[in-house]
């Protein structure tokens, strides 16, 4: 007696156990409920049940009442559902349509997806043959459920914005959302950062930056170090092309003590003192000296204008500043204390601490703004400090002591120096420009800049910013202002007799130049 199979689904076998309906009796054991307890079984018989199948039942014959015997049989193993599914449907739909409308939830984001479902629960409910759904036990954890509190969360963030809205309304206009820039100048602090560039488009990049409103200070310590000051490095690199943006190697945030050091209180601009000028002026006036004289003069001279070589006449006239002959002009161009006022636009000129020693000594000598070119004449005379070497401070509560320098950084301008007081070594770390080197009568020493660059000697007089040093191989006597002169070791050692075997010092590293040596520059003919 096996019926025909015109559903999606048939039943078991009486004697087959399904295999993922279990349940768990009293005592907590686990087994398999019997096929009369499976729905599905039923509904298979009432649906396809003959008039010849009812004599199982005993009815006498009877087919109602062997039906009701049937249903009876189903009433003791399955009861009967309190609300049918399409009530429990309906239900569910309503509640859906009582959810409170709100501003922060995008109702339209699931509804593809609940239509899908809903089909699927119609082809499950056709396959099922209409059935009413199996009671299910649902533990119920105490406490709100998550449900209730994202909607609690929400109502009170409504309730905020809504009070909110109300306070900040004007009267008589409509409510709006604020709106509030998330940044501005006065929100996030400007830092200083240090860009590791490639050599070759350091300048590039720095007028580049410059002309997106980038401050940019050129490292004149190490090339192809740039320091910029912007709120974050995302917006240095944003600010860049893609050809200039691969060039920028590193990027390093400059603590605020570093900052003090890099943006010096009165910076010296290369070659020139320039005059005070209106902010956002295009063009900056600066003094330099002399390379194209009115007058013949050697080529390739940097100096002084020389008045007295001037032609006399009305062709030279007098500048006075405050009742005093400040220079001269001649021929539309102007010359003070020998030095000539020349006009550049902005973005051509680079500030530097340290210019050019012949620079520096030729402004001195002018007598124009002595003081600055007192404190970049020292700036270049520190540039050869190096360990070992006697400084002395010359502000702060260590000012008269002599210390000895243990070690330095060129590229943050500090420096540190070590103190014997009363027998205990003690350490400080200062900034470069706050140190004064200290020389000695009888030191050795070689000239760095000047008209006796590179010669050697020691020094035998000092008198203020002056020493007489005597030439080591003419015994002759120079005076040298300190600032040009750089401590050497001595490299001979007196001895009452001379050995047997004579050792000779290898000449030095052709390769091994530094600041003050003596070259030749040699060009290969064509």
């Amino acid at each position: 007696m096996t019926p025909s199979r015109t559903g999606k689904r048939a039943a078991l076998p009486i004697d087959e156990l399904p295999s993922k309906r279990i349940r768990n009796d009293s005592n907590g054991t686990c087994h398999a409920p019997s096929p009369l307890e499976d729905a599905g079984t039923w509904s298979f018989l009432e649906r396809y049940l003959k008039e010849a199948k009812l004599a199982v039942f005993s009815g006498d014959g009877d087919d109602y009442e062997a039906m009701n015997n049937l249903m009876a049989l189903k009433r003791r193993y399955i009861p009967e559902p309190s609300v049918s599914s399409s009530t429990l449907v309906a239900t569910f739909a309503s509640k859906r349509k009582q959810v409170k409308h709100c501003i922060f939830i995008d109702r339209e984001a699931g509804e593809g997806d609940d239509d899908e479902e809903e089909e699927e629960e119609e082809e499950e409910e056709g396959d099922e043959y209409d059935l009413p759904p199996r009671p299910r036990k649902v533990t119920t954890l105490p406490g709100q459920s998550a449900k209730h509190t994202l909607s609690k969360k929400i109502d009170e963030i409504f309730n905020a914005y809504d009070a909110q809205a109300c306070a900040s309304k004007p009267p008589g206009r409509l409510g709006r959302i604020p709106y509030r820039a998330a940044w501005s100048s006065d929100t996030i602090d400007n830092r200083m950062y240090l860009l590791n560039v490639h050599r070759t488009v350091t300048d590039y990049v720095a007028e580049h930056l410059r002309s997106k409103k980038f401050s940019v200070i050129v490292s004149p310590w190490v090339p192809g170090q740039l320091y910029v000051v912007s709120e974050s490095p995302r917006a240095i690199a944003s600010s860049l092309p893609i050809s200039h943006k691969l060039s920028v190697k590193d990027y390093f945030r400059i603590s605020d003590e570093e900052r003090a050091i890099v943006e010096p209180n009165c910076p010296v601009q290369d070659l020139k003192s320039a005059n005070e000028l209106p902010s956002g002026h295009p063009l900056v006036w600066v003094l330099v000296a002399l390379r194209d004289f009115p007058y013949p003069m050697p080529k390739g001279s940097v100096a002084l204008l020389d008045r007295s070589r001037l032609p006399a006449g009305n062709a030279v006239s007098d500048i006075i500043r405050d009742g005093e002959v400040v220079g001269c002009s001649y021929k539309g161009e102007e010359y003070y204390k020998g030095l000539l006022l020349k006009s550049f636009h902005h973005d051509l000129l680079n500030v530097v601490n340290t210019p050019h020693p012949d620079e520096i000594r030729l402004h001195i000598d002018s007598g124009w703004d002595r003081p600055s070119m007192k404190i970049a004449e020292r700036a270049f005379s520190l540039e050869f400090l190096r360990m070992g070497d006697s400084a002395r401070v010359i502000i702060g509560e260590f000012g008269a002591e002599i210390s000895e320098v243990v070690s330095t950084d060129h590229t943050f301008g500090s420096v540190r120096l070590e103190y014997s007081i009363e027998g205990d070594k003690i350490q400080s770390e200062v900034r470069l420009q706050d140190v004064e080197r200290v020389f000695w009568v009888g030191d050795t020493v070689r000239v760095v800049a000047g008209i006796y660059l590179g010669l050697e000697g020691h020094i035998v007089q000092m008198t203020d910013d002056i020493f007489h040093i005597c030439q080591t191989s003419t015994k002759e006597e120079v005076k040298v202002s300190k600032y040009h002169l750089d401590r050497r070791s001595l490299k001979h050692t007196l001895q009452a007799q001379l050995p047997t075997q004579q050792f000779f010092e290898p000449p030095p590293d052709p390769d091994d130049i530094q600041i003050g040596d003596v070259i030749q520059v040699l060009l290969e003919s064509i």
